[in-house]
């Protein structure tokens, strides 16, 4: 399990792939026309999410996912904790309150 966290840490540190690992996992259109735009829109605001990874109580690591009520933007799907930014918040206090 260190090695993991050491391997996390690491590569944090790093540049990471950005652009090019979201294209090689956008999924292809059902319906033949052309992939989605990639740059989010001028109104765009900030967002962010919380991976939160963790040992159990048999040392194995899990990963703390949410499933979306039906009743928001993209309902029912599974992600991680995570939303829009208030007024003023970094990416960490985003995150965090998100979680709650």
């Amino acid at each position: 399990m260190d090695d993991f966290f050491t391997f996390l840490e690491n590569r944090l540190q790093e540049k990471l792939p950005g652009r090019k690992a979201q294209l090689k996992m956008a999924p292809e259109p059902m319906s033949g026309g052309k992939p989605r735009r990639m740059e989010p829109p001028e109104s765009a605001g900030q967002s962010s999410v919380l991976a939160l990874i963790f040992p159990n109580e048999k040392k194995d690591l899990e990963l703390v996912l949410t499933l979306r009520t039906n009743d928001i933007n993209h309902g029912g799907q599974i992600s991680f904790p995570g939303g829009r930014a208030e007024e003023g918040e970094s990416v960490s206090e985003t995150a965090l309150r998100e979680a709650q």
